[in-house]
């Protein structure tokens, strides 16, 4: 009798044993990753893009997961803007010029809307994450549409208004953020046509941004400045300031009372304390004013630059400075005015 009691003793023992050493799968995690079999069928290409993300950190695959869905966008969009210009069902126009949108089509990281990561699922034996992240086109599409129509609306409302007034600075400023609205909707559309397939009926603009642009062209060419050399401390800074104006296309006015803005300027030449063998120092700082003459003068801008020049002299240096400083107006200054008109 002891003898089989210690032998049922002994086998219910190693039974324990056998059950410790290989455990019963867990139930959640047989269940959790059945949709890795049926994920295809889920989510048909005819409505879905995805991508199956697979990394031992679960960031790392979520990451994975949208940057391919990405990349697989990027390369639809390639082929969308390889044409100059596409006829779209329904009469919609899908017109190219994509120097702002060059972005979005070379990127791997596009940030798209709706994008989703829709399942997941841990396998704890080969330490893997596997994330699928999935993108609804007509619900996508569905949402980029209505942003292109409000952006498209906007610009519509902006003309309205810049037909109906008669400041000249007022109506630069609408133009041209009807314009920056158009560039907005231009980087949109790729995207969107990708989605559909150009099946959408957007109501277009009353105007289009080529003609914004000369709408705008022609504006700031009836923007009078009156530029004064005795309103400038050095001469020469004068003389580039008023031939970047001149380059612009804008009006030069010998009266201040005929024109609509003003300009100063100064500028600092001194040598400079830094010793050096080889050559002779002069640092340099110009400073130029904007004001508008219809509202007091009140200030509309500030430019200030700076720099150090050097040559063999200090009088070659600061010919050299003169040089140098001309650069900057004919650059940084010559951006700076043109975002003070264009963003009142």
């Amino acid at each position: 009798m002891k003898t089989y009691s210690k032998l049922l003793i002994a086998t219910v023992a190693f039974s324990l044993m056998a059950c410790a050493t290989k455990p019963k799968p867990n139930k959640v995690d047989i269940d959790s990753s059945k949709w890795l079999v049926t994920y295809k069928a889920d989510y048909p290409e005819s409505q879905y893009m995805y991508y199956l993300g697979e990394a031992p950190y679960k960031k790392v695959a979520e990451d994975q997961a949208k940057k391919g869905v990405a990349e697989m966008f990027s390369t639809k969009i390639q082929a969308v803007t390889t044409s100059k210009e596409e006829t779209l069902e329904q009469g919609m126009v899908f017109r190219q010029s994509y120097s702002s949108t060059s972005n979005i089509r070379t990127s791997t990281s596009l940030e798209l809307k709706n994008l989703k990561l829709s399942q997941s699922y841990h396998d704890a034996n080969k330490g893997i994450y596997y994330i699928l992240a999935t993108l609804d086109k007509p619900e996508t599409a569905r949402i980029y549409e209505t942003e292109i129509q409000e952006l498209y609306n906007e610009v519509d409302q902006l003309y309205s208004s810049y037909l109906q007034n008669k400041d000249i600075l007022v109506q630069l400023a609408m133009v041209s953020k009807a314009i920056s609205l158009h560039d907005q909707a231009k980087e949109l559309l790729p995207i969107l046509h990708v989605l559909n397939k150009g099946m959408s009926v957007l109501s277009q603009p009353r105007v289009t941004q080529v003609q914004l642009a000369e709408i705008q062209f022609k504006l700031l060419n009836n923007i009078t400045w009156f530029v004064s050399k005795d309103a400038f401390e050095n001469e020469k800074l004068a003389n580039m300031v008023q031939k970047q104006l001149n380059a612009l296309g804008f009006k030069l006015q010998d009266q201040e009372k005929e024109s609509m803005l003003s300009i100063t300027g100064s500028l600092k030449l001194e040598k400079s304390a830094v010793e050096n063998q080889d050559a002779k120092l002069v640092n340099w700082f110009a400073n130029i004013e904007i004001f508008d003459l219809r509202a007091n003068k009140k200030q509309m801008g500030k430019f200030q630059t700076k720099g150090r020049s050097s040559q063999l002299n200090y009088q070659a240096a600061t010919e050299r400075a003169y040089y140098d400083l001309d650069k900057k107006i004919t650059t940084e200054f010559n951006q700076f005015l043109i975002s003070k008109l264009l963003n009142l």
